[in-house]
């Protein structure tokens, strides 16, 4: 890809064409909100059934810890308030899943030998391994939030794209690799928010209908065979 400048596309072609495909993205994105809802529903059975089994495995073993510390008798812990609290927890996890990110990099100590070993120096290594620990606790409440927002989703008929015609304007747009800020820029031209843009970019790529490729310190971003097999053919 060389680095002159990419012409926009006047707008009113690039919006006629949107037009056009607009239909065709509506009905192709119907269809990814219902195999996602399919495939959440049985990550949902599956994160509810390790959710109960877990559970029951906690349980024996809280119950086995406190007969061997004296503080309760054989078949005396009440269950039913294990698992309320149990509950609450999980559903606090749940939360958090929401708004922790894990790092892009982790610091977790010295190395040598082979072996990483605690630095006496700094505490990041520390904070690090429990930012670290957090992110593998919170693997299952993510999962059970992420299928269930899904299903919450396909069920209200909310799409994750605001705008259609956006949408296919940028499709229509990147048929030839387009550089990203040339993207927004016909995007502008054509009274669409950044906001917005951003958006539909990121789900774009969610979906595997467009990919991103650096090229000479510029990222491009081109259809792949997936969406074009869905509009063009």
């Amino acid at each position: 890809m060389d680095e002159q400048n990419i012409e926009i596309v006047p707008e009113i072609d690039l919006m006629g064409e949107a037009r056009a495909l607009r239909g065709k993205i509506e009905a192709a994105l119907k269809k990814e909100m219902q195999e996602a809802a399919q495939q959440s529903m049985l990550g949902l059975f599956l994160s509810i059934g390790g959710f109960l089994i877990f559970g029951g495995i906690l349980y024996m073993f809280v119950a086995w810890a406190l007969i061997k510390m004296d503080m309760t008798g054989p078949g005396k812990f009440p269950f039913g308030l294990f698992f309320l609290i149990y509950i609450i927890v999980f559903a606090g996890l749940v939360v958090l899943s929401e708004k922790y990110e894990p790092q892009k990099e982790y610091y977790l100590g010295k190395g040598f030998a082979g072996q990483t070993y605690d630095d006496p120096f700094t505490l990041r290594d520390n904070m690090d391994r429990r930012h670290m620990a957090l992110g593998f606790l919170l693997v299952v409440p993510n999962f059970f939030r992420m299928n269930m927002k899904n299903i919450f989703d396909y069920w209200n008929s909310n799409s994750p794209v605001t705008n259609s015609t956006l949408t296919a304007a940028i499709l229509a747009f990147v048929k030839q690799p387009q550089c990203n800020a040339d993207i927004f820029d016909a995007m502008r031209e054509l009274r669409f928010s950044g906001n917005s843009i951003s958006q539909t970019l990121g789900y774009l790529r969610l979906i595997n209908w467009i990919e991103t490729k650096e090229d000479n310190g510029r990222n491009y971003v081109f259809l792949t065979e997936k969406v074009k097999d869905i509009l063009f053919y």
